[in-house]
């Protein structure tokens, strides 16, 4: 450090005052012990010291102003640009400038204006290392103050603040290059979010307008079907003997502002076969206004008198009706259909039946006569249509006479096919000589003949 000193001569036109004059050299050596005293000291030490200097310049009062000028310069430094050793540097010159200021104030050689240290603020990275090592044992090092400290402290604050601007343009940088990429993220994300979305509303709106084109469809088929275009105007009925089509049509109840492609043919035919006449009905529609009706009967096949009143069962063992003596036309006792005409039908009575508990339109559920219905559906035509009474007491006492006075003793109502060909045989064999065929036991036939 480049630093001046002025020394001048004791005045001899002043009063001796009794003190020690020092040399020129002792002056300058005190004066350098004084200067390294107050650089390594700390802020009291250096207050000390400057009451120390105030003091021993009362001693320079008298101090000839015309001794020659004395001048130290420190050896130049090499230059540095460092931030960091330009702080250090301004907070020494703050320093010396501050202890020159003080010399001034004692009047101390050297602290006018013109003597003051002309301070050279460069300083090499290694020189910076020197001044702020921490070693006390070496000489060589100088020890900055408490105020050195917080000068050096600002200075390297300074120099951080002076970094931080380009560290920081360089941080907003790449937080504005993140932020770039992070925007570029979101936007296709959202992008993409968009395309799903269009897609998903497309897609609905695709749907939503396919459901809506068949309702339409389907409400304009069906409304179409519907129209009176199909409604039927003509219902055919086939397959009645006894009960007339009119009965049929009045109990098929046919809606007739229905469509016949709509129509619920299974209903109609349920409704038919609860009446006892049908055993089974089949109702099939033609386009485009016909309704079709198939009517499968029931037969009347025996008659019996319960409490002076004739029943008449059919040949599937349910309970017809009544009629009258004659057989000619059968009742229903609920008005649900008109008489029925049974006068071309041949009705067998039936005799010796017990408690046979009749009820329109329910099932036969006494033995003996389920017995003689059997043999009625189960023997030969030819032998059936000669039969002219029955008597069935009994279920093994069940016998068939026939118009030419021939009793058939047929029993149980098994192996009929068998007894249907004995009885056969036995007529066309023996012709009209025989008046009792007895095939109870199908392995032991007996006849008896006129003799």
């Amino acid at each position: 450090m480049a630093q001046r000193h002025q020394h001048r001569e004791f005045d001899d036109s002043q009063p001796k005052t009794g003190r020690r004059r020092f040399s020129d050299q002792e002056s300058r050596d005190r004066l350098r012990s004084r200067r390294r005293d107050s650089s390594s000291h700390s802020g009291s030490a250096q207050r000390r010291a400057s009451r120390s200097d105030r003091h021993q310049a009362d001693r320079y009062q008298g101090a000839s102003a015309n001794q020659p000028e004395l001048r130290l310069r420190a050896p130049r430094k090499t230059r540095s640009t460092s931030p960091i050793t330009a702080g250090v540097v301004g907070a020494k010159s703050a320093e010396r400038s501050k202890v020159a200021e003080r010399e001034r104030a004692a009047g101390r050689p050297g602290s006018t204006s013109a003597d003051t240290y002309s301070v050279k603020p460069e300083r090499s990275r290694s020189a910076l290392r020197t001044r702020t090592s921490t070693g006390s044992g070496s000489r060589s090092s100088v020890r900055l103050g408490k105020s050195s400290s917080q000068s050096v402290e600002s200075a390297v604050l300074g120099a951080g603040s002076a970094q931080q601007p380009a560290n920081g343009s360089k941080g907003s940088r790449t937080s504005d290059k993140k932020t770039k990429r992070q925007r570029e993220t979101d936007r296709k994300q959202k992008a993409r979010q968009r395309e799903q979305r269009e897609r998903f509303l497309k897609r609905t709106g695709i749907a939503a307008v396919s459901v809506l084109a068949i309702a339409l469809a389907v409400w304009g088929i069906g409304t179409f079907l519907n129209s009176s275009i199909f409604f039927p105007h003509e219902v055919e009925v086939q397959g009645v003997r006894f009960i007339g089509e009119d009965n049929i049509r009045q109990l098929a109840a046919i809606d007739m502002q229905s469509s016949t492609i709509t129509m619920d043919t299974t209903a109609i035919e349920e409704r038919l076969e609860e009446n006892t006449w049908v055993a089974q009905a089949t109702v099939s529609t033609y386009f485009p206004r016909t309704v079709f009706i198939d009517i499968v009967e029931r037969t009347p096949a025996v008659v019996l008198e319960v409490d002076d009143v004739y029943w008449v069962a059919s040949s599937d063992g349910k309970w017809l009706g009544t009629t009258d003596e004659d057989a000619t036309t059968i009742i229903d006792p609920t008005g649900s259909v008109a008489p029925a005409n049974v006068e071309a039908l041949t009705i067998f009575p039936v005799e010796g039946i017990v408690d046979p508990d009749p009820e329109w339109g329910g099932t036969i559920t006494n033995d003996s006569l389920q017995n003689v219905l059997a043999h009625l559906r189960g023997l030969d035509v030819r032998i059936v249509s000669t039969v002219q009474r029955i008597s069935a007491p009994e279920i093994g006492r069940t016998s068939f006479f026939t118009v030419d006075g021939v009793e058939l003793d047929l029993g149980r109502a098994d192996n009929i096919d068998e007894k249907s060909t004995i009885i056969l045989n036995m007529l066309e064999e023996h012709g009209d000589s025989v008046v009792l065929i007895n095939v109870r036991s199908i392995e032991n036939p007996t006849l008896r003949r006129l003799p």
